[in-house]
């Protein structure tokens, strides 16, 4: 009875795993000719199983920005590559190797940038929910992390002309330390070479 328990529970969690899907967007950013398209082909059946005649169709946006939409279940590793479709149909590969994409289940929406001819200049936008928490979905991009960067950079920077204003100040004090300490030794010397060696003669008041 146990054992049965145990089964249950766990196809339970294997067709909740299956059920749950990542809202994929994938992105790419590539000129090309008018009347020319780019698709979506990949090693999955929903990606057109390396078929061209089945890749997913792309749509443009300003900046030449090609799109497309996809929901992917979740811990599914995928294959894939763009390719350029021509007027007369003709079919241009994306060169290089094979991108990868994994999703796991902390995410729920991630965009896919690609770059068409550099496979190390992926970069991924995820928004994610912490499983238990019930506080809205944080996006972290791409552009957030370089604000913070800058943000650290910047107080950095002023942390170091700070300090080096504060040893500035201490030096032009210990410079003038310095030039008193002189002036005073000066004076000295000059009253005893006034007096030859002898000590200052010490002036007597008259009385009132």
């Amino acid at each position: 009875m146990l054992q049965l328990d145990l089964d249950t529970e766990n196809l339970e969690a294997l067709q909740t795993n299956e059920l749950k899907s990542i809202h994929v967007k994938f992105q790419l950013q590539k000129d090309c000719a008018f009347g020319e398209q780019f698709l979506l082909v990949g090693d999955d059946p929903m990606f057109g199983s390396w078929n061209p005649s089945n890749a997913l169709p792309m749509t443009w946006s300003d900046g030449h920005v090609w799109t497309t939409h996809l929901n992917i279940p979740v811990g599914k590793p995928i294959q894939f590559k763009f390719i350029l479709k021509g007027k007369t149909g003709d079919i241009i590969w994306q060169p290089g190797p094979d991108r990868m994409l994994h999703t796991w289940e902390a995410m729920t929406r991630i965009t896919v940038c690609e770059d068409w001819e550099n496979a190390e200049a992926q970069k991924l936008i995820q928004e994610y929910q912490h499983p238990y928490s019930n506080e809205e979905p944080m996006i972290e991009s791409n552009a957030k992390v370089s604000q913070t960067h800058a943000k650290e950079q910047m107080s950095l920077l002023e942390e170091i002309i700070k300090n080096a204003e504060n040893r500035m100040t201490e030096r032009k004090m210990m410079q003038q330390n310095e030039e008193s300490s002189k002036s005073s030794e000066n004076d000295v010397k000059k009253n005893v070479l006034r007096h030859k060696g002898k000590p200052a003669p010490i002036k007597k008041q008259k009385r009132s």
